[in-house]
């Protein structure tokens, strides 16, 4: 990027400011000179934050220090001064989208393990387990009861007993199913309910056994209790050997002889099954998932690399990468060529051009272009010959623009300088009179201007104003120094005052009322003691003499 493209953007940024920026590079630094008004008053730092981001922004090659200037105008010296490193543009980050996806995916596969209370014990099942049993003993009796029930509808038995007192225990029996699951089953001797299979050959030898067991009577007053010690322990009446026989259906049978039979007093007896084991109280344990390694595959023909292919392959591949190289290279060529012969083109004249910011943007762009044909090599199927062509051509251009560059600034500086000098000169003298000392630091002031409007060069465009200011400045000098001399034959005769006249008048300085009531009431003091033939011996007034003594009390 060339000075003129960095100046114009730090213009834009700064328009606000009414400030006038010039640039300057040096190697590796770039200096920014940022010139004032008078009567603008700002930060400095507000602007060099400006053209700090500005410059940052702008990324310019081979620039790593920056160095800003304020400078007030036609001042010769900045009174201002900042520097600091130039950031690089940070790189951008290149995302891979495929890797992303496949990142994604891994994420989606991962499973959480849901841990299970380890603590817990298997109740469920053990609950499930004792419901069975006593569902299963409900089922027996039941089915026991309906065929008690059928036989007693065809005859009653004296020593049947009551079948709703039964039936209510039964529903207690049902009711406590639900609520005493704590019921101790290891406590039932149902082993000695068993009967052998050679003991009885028959159902009627099995009806006699349990027509000779007795079911113990239930109390009407006490509630029947599934916990109660005559509940977990069955009294079994011993059996002896059957002499039962089968009894002869007859027309003339009646419900006694059923009755003695089958009574419903014998106990029944139920199928005794083993009670499981309690279940073991195991914790759980969370397995936990392997992920199976990927294995390698293992190709049933190993694949042999044709090195000679493979190195053509990499020959053919480079020779494109390199003629694809040199064909970008010389469309550069190409380009650097075109801008350099539109400048030439333009017959660019530096005397015709007035402008000092015009010229000093002409004079980087020349300077731009033949920095770029330098860059050309001298190399087969490269642009050298015609680059070198067209830097004969621009360098006098570049030297005349240079050279009127310079003396352009050097003159602007010299007539700013003298502009200052005489405003400050002038500034000094107002509101006479002055001691002498004053009156020659503005004659000072006056010859430095006029010293500077002489090094003005008649090349230069502002150099008609230059002599301009020369004359009236020279003229202006001849005044001053005619001051300086009147002031110091006046304070010739200083000496020559009473002392004690003197330390009155120095006396009245202490009075805040300021240099006028001062003025006046020294003249009343002093003008006594000046006689006559010291003033016409000095060619001055009585009345001057007088005011210009007590300026120097004053200013002394």
């Amino acid at each position: 990027m060339d000075e003129a493209s960095i100046v114009s953007a730090l213009q834009d940024d700064l328009k606000d400011y009414k400030v006038k920026t010039q640039i300057r590079r040096r190697d590796s630094q770039l200096h920014v000179l940022v010139t004032r008004d008078e009567n603008a008053e700002f930060d400095y730092n507000s602007l060099y934050s400006i053209v700090k981001r500005r410059v940052d922004e702008l990324a310019i090659a081979g620039a790593r220090e920056l160095v800003v200037y304020g400078r007030l105008a036609g001042a010769r010296h900045p009174e201002w001064q900042k520097s600091a490193e130039i950031k690089p543009p940070l790189p951008l980050i290149e995302l891979d989208l495929e890797e992303l996806e496949e990142i994604g995916k891994e994420l989606g596969n991962l499973a959480i393990a849901v841990e299970e209370d380890e603590t817990s014990l298997q109740d469920d099942s053990l609950e499930t387990k004792f419901s069975n049993e006593y569902s299963s003993l409900k089922a027996s009796l039941e089915d026991d009861l309906r065929t008690a029930g059928e036989l007693t509808n065809q005859g009653e038995s004296p020593e049947l007993t009551s079948l709703e007192d039964f039936n209510s225990e039964l529903e207690e029996l049902n009711n406590d199913q639900g609520t005493n699951n704590d019921l101790n089953l290891e406590d039932l001797d149902l082993d000695s309910l068993a009967i052998s299979n050679g003991e009885v050959d028959s159902f009627e030898t099995i009806g006699e056994v349990i027509g000779n067991m007795q079911l113990p009577k239930p109390s009407h007053d006490a509630e029947f209790d599934l916990h109660s010690p005559d509940f977990n322990s069955f009294s079994v009446v011993t059996i002896e050997p059957p002499t039962f026989k089968a009894p002869v259906k007859s027309q003339d049978s009646t419900d006694e002889d059923l009755g003695d039979d089958f009574s419903i007093d014998a106990p029944t007896i139920v199928n005794s099954r083993p009670l499981p084991p309690p279940p073991p109280t195991k914790r759980k344990t969370t397995s936990k998932v392997v992920e199976p390694k990927p294995q390698p595959m293992k190709l049933a023909t190993p694949i042999r690399i044709n090195t000679v292919s493979l190195a053509l392959s990499i020959v053919m591949v480079s020779i494109l990468g390199l003629c694809a190289w040199l064909v970008w290279d010389r469309s550069v060529q190409q380009q650097y060529l075109a801008d350099a012969r539109d400048l030439e083109n333009l017959n660019l004249d530096p005397q015709k051009i007035q402008n000092l910011s015009l010229l000093a943007d002409t004079r980087n762009r020349i300077q731009s272009a033949v920095a770029q044909l330098e860059l050309i090599p001298d190399r087969p199927a490269s642009l050298y010959a015609e680059a070198q062509v067209e830097i004969k051509n621009l360098k006098p251009k570049l030297a005349a623009f240079d050279r009127r560059v310079t003396i352009e600034y050097a003159a602007n500086n010299n007539l700013e300088l003298a502009k200052t000098n005489t405003l400050d000169a002038a500034l000094m003298v107002q509101n006479p009179p002055h001691t002498s000392k004053v009156w020659k630091a503005a004659q000072a002031k006056r010859q430095e201007a006029i010293q500077a409007l002489s090094l003005i060069s008649p090349d230069s465009a502002v150099y008609a104003q230059a002599q301009t200011r020369l004359k009236t400045y020279r003229a202006e000098l001849v005044q001053i120094s005619k001051w300086v001399d009147i002031q110091v034959r006046a304070e010739s005769i200083a000496s020559d005052v009473n002392p004690a006249i003197a330390t009155q008048i120095q006396q009245l300085k202490s009075d805040p009322s300021g240099k006028e009531n001062f003025l006046k009431r020294c003249s009343t003091i002093l003008q006594p003691e000046i006689s006559s033939n010291d003033a016409q011996r000095l060619g001055l007034t009585i009345n001057n003499l007088t005011s210009y003594l007590c300026a120097y009390y004053w200013d002394s």
